[in-house]
């Protein structure tokens, strides 16, 4: 990881700067963000950050990032989108891995909430776009769509995503109650 920061030491306090990442184990990354060891592999990415506040000990909480990251060859545990599709019933799934080759897309960071757009994930013939949003209180909420590749029929099915971070349910269709 490497990286710069301007800390500016008057009322009030700020901290602004960038940093790279090349090669990162995301696990532990997201474990640094407060996300748990939802996700394997290795990933590289980029960051700009800022953060005003009145104290030191304060002023992390308060914290604003935007960058782009890239993961290869891993996994995200605790959904599993390619069982969602094949499930006949409507009922989520939960639990499970998707496995990828490579998954991409951009991060914004917020006091409030984390911002996963613009996702795209590859894992064999299959392709999944789309978003994902976790709350300050590890609540997820977004919605992938699912293609098979190389296929005369192209299958497209639209998968939403809900539920406490450690446990999210995974069903075919757009919005409902999770």
């Amino acid at each position: 990881i490497e990286g710069g920061a301007v800390l500016r030491a008057n009322q009030p306090l700020s901290i602004a700067g960038a940093l790279s990442f090349k090669r990162a184990n995301p696990t532990r990354l997201g474990e640094a963000l407060g996300l748990g060891q939802q996700f394997s592999g290795e990933t590289s990415g980029k960051m700009h950050f800022s953060t005003k506040g009145d104290a030191w000990a304060s002023i992390f909480s308060a914290i604003n990032a935007e960058g782009d990251f890239a993961m290869q060859r891993g996994s995200i545990r605790g959904i599993d989108l390619a069982e969602a599709a094949r499930s006949v019933s409507r009922n989520p799934v939960q639990g499970g891995a998707t496995p990828f080759e490579n998954l991409s897309g951009t991060i914004k960071l917020t006091p409030t909430r984390y911002q996963f757009t613009g996702l795209v994930l590859n894992s064999g013939l299959m392709q999944s776009t789309g978003f994902i949003d976790v709350s300050s209180e590890l609540m997820v909420s977004g919605m992938m769509e699912l293609r098979m590749r190389g296929t005369a029929n192209q299958t497209r099915v639209p998968i939403s995503i809900g539920g406490p971070l450690k446990s999210p349910a995974v069903q075919v269709g757009r919005g409902g109650s999770l």
